[in-house]
């Protein structure tokens, strides 16, 4: 599970950078964020696959300003190796940036971050059916059952806002069809698969790292974009160009 801690310096990095406040806003209906597939089954060895996070029911006027994704999963069955950002944020003129992602395969957990800039804040685009935020890649490395848990995932309209969400979880089943076992059931371990389990081919991800050196990597980012728009305000507040 993503620890409180991280999640908290996710948000408040968007949050600084966008220099904006964190106040809820209830949309009619209420946003929905949700993993697609909702429920997947895969062999270990199959190669990379997919899920998505999806945003649907953003109906305020303003639209969605950005989001920012926070998955936790079982390192012992799945890792993820990519996070790629779909472009939806930015899909009506407005610029996004996304300036930081990691992935911790030790723990089991990703974090990414996108918003658009807020200098001169734009409608956002709007979604009644569901569209895809963000996509990642995963790998199996383990059978069982992992949870894609989205719990501290977020999403803020263009002024920053926070536009509270309903999340839906998904999951992944990892399973070797054949074998020792029936169809549809886990199969029984082979020997020659016990080999440094819960672990990732080489990879987007970064295999060594610890949670705390995520959540580092991802303030240190997050600051950079911090220092650059704050100069922008500045020379912006002088009347003149830097």
């Amino acid at each position: 599970m993503l620890t409180a801690l991280g999640a908290g310096v996710l948000a408040a990095i968007v949050f600084l950078a966008a220099g904006i406040t964190n106040e809820p806003i209830d949309a009619q209906g209420g946003p929905i964020l949700s993993v697609d597939p909702a429920s997947q089954t895969v062999e270990p060895g199959a190669g990379p696959f997919e899920v998505s996070l999806m945003v649907s029911n953003v109906t305020t006027p303003d639209g969605l300003g950005g989001y920012t994704l926070a998955m936790a999963y079982d390192p012992s069955v799945i890792n993820g190796l990519a996070i790629t950002d779909s472009g939806f944020v930015n899909s009506v003129g407005a610029q996004a940036i996304c300036p930081s992602s990691g992935i911790d395969n030790d723990t089991g957990i990703l974090a990414h971050f996108c918003f658009t800039i807020p200098l001169i804040p734009e409608p956002g685009p709007t979604a009644s059916g569901p569209q895809a935020l963000v996509n990642v890649s995963f790998e199996a490395v383990g059978e069982g059952t992992s949870i894609i848990d989205i719990a501290e995932s977020s999403i803020i309209d263009p002024q920053g806002n926070t536009l509270a969400a309903s999340k839906t979880d998904g999951e992944v089943v990892v399973v070797r069809s054949g074998g020792d076992g029936e169809p549809g059931e886990p199969a029984s371990p082979n020997p020659e698969d016990a080999s440094s389990p819960g672990l990732p081919d080489s990879g987007g991800a970064s295999n060594g790292s610890s949670n705390t050196s995520l959540i580092i990597a991802l303030v240190l980012a997050g600051l950079g974009v911090v220092a650059v728009l704050g100069t922008l305000v500045y020379f912006r507040g002088r009347g003149r160009s830097p």
